[in-house]
């Protein structure tokens, strides 16, 4: 993202608070109305007209995948992956691991990564020496 796509960003964003702002007494009535009325007695229609009113700010709510918690949910190669490319080596992890080196860490997220192609250490987006952009499998 450059500077012009951030302050783009900012901009949009004050904007949509502002909409929130001059809306927000409506929205509370409207909430409230839903929420005591079908909470218990339709909550799948009460989640449809909140999340229409969400999408109308362009908010979106959803759901975390679910962890993993039995190696049963795996197959064999995707156990085995795990194994061997996590530098935890625990197929059960939780923590969100680096699709280039297999840290604990997002990718691109300020740790060195080891390029799997010349085996540098590097930032993880382009290998300064072989000049293959990390995340991308071994040619």
């Amino acid at each position: 993202m450059d500077d012009d796509e951030a302050r783009w960003r900012i901009l949009e964003a004050v904007s949509a608070i502002g909409s929130i702002k001059q809306s927000i007494e409506n929205l509370d009535g409207v909430v409230n109305g839903l929420t005591a009325n079908w909470y218990d007695d339709n909550p799948q229609l009460a989640w449809k007209h909140i999340r229409d009113t969400l999408n109308s700010f362009g908010i979106i709510i959803r759901k975390s995948p679910e962890r993993i918690t039995d190696l049963d949910e795996l197959s064999g190669a995707e156990i085995a992956w795990r194994y061997n490319f996590w530098e935890c080596s625990d197929p059960l992890c939780t923590k969100r691991h680096c699709r280039e080196c297999g840290k604990h860490g997002k990718y691109g997220g300020g740790h060195l990564c080891k390029c799997q192609e010349c085996l540098t250490d590097y930032d993880g987006l382009v290998c300064p020496k072989c000049g293959r952009e990390g995340g991308t499998p071994k040619a």
